[in-house]
């Protein structure tokens, strides 16, 4: 059975954000060897979106890199005792997490 919340990294280093069937790459690859930092959000609702944003560090500043939207379309799992997967164990592609948070709202950048 396919998880129905993924985010994980492809062989080319794109990330991907899964949210039962929907499927949402981002644009661009995440920098290898440096720190990137992603952020996931399913928006729910009559037109549910799907967002992901990567930024990375370029020397001082704090660069966001991508923000790529795009509608959700067909039946999403409810959140409540369903899988939450990051990463693929069938993916030779590693990466190393520092901190993972999962809200139940979307927070700013403040936040």
């Amino acid at each position: 059975m396919a998880p129905h919340y993924q985010i994980d990294i492809d062989a080319d280093g794109y990330v991907t954000f899964t949210v039962g069937a929907q499927t949402l790459k981002s644009a661009v690859p995440a920098g290898v060897g440096s720190w990137t930092h992603v952020a996931a959000v399913y928006t729910a609702g009559t037109s549910p979106i799907l967002t992901l944003r990567l930024a990375q560090r370029e020397g001082a500043a704090l660069v966001e890199k991508i923000s790529t939207k795009s509608r959700a379309y067909g039946e999403v799992p409810a959140s409540s005792g369903t899988a939450v997967v990051v990463g693929d164990p069938a993916m030779s592609a590693a990466f190393e997490i520092d901190n993972l948070c999962i809200w139940s709202g979307i927070r700013t950048a403040q936040q």
